[in-house]
């Protein structure tokens, strides 16, 4: 997982994620439940991009409402 500010993306690691603007989640399926909990933590004020694989991207298709009730 990477977050990114003033255009610079650094990497996410097991650490408290600051306050960035923006959360760029390069998902894997293994970490799926975790990238989701972390969005439904931030979405009110971040704009949130993500990307993985196929497999990642069909689960969080899927668990989609979770996100964005």
């Amino acid at each position: 997982m990477f977050l990114k500010k003033d255009g610079k993306i650094i990497k996410y690691q097991d650490e408290e994620i600051p306050d960035y603007d923006e959360l760029l989640f390069i998902c894997e399926s293994s970490k799926i439940d975790e990238s989701i909990s972390i969005i439904q933590q931030r979405k009110e004020n971040k704009r949130i991009m993500i990307a993985g694989g196929e497999k990642s991207l069909s689960i969080l298709l899927t668990k989609s409402n979770l996100i964005f009730k």
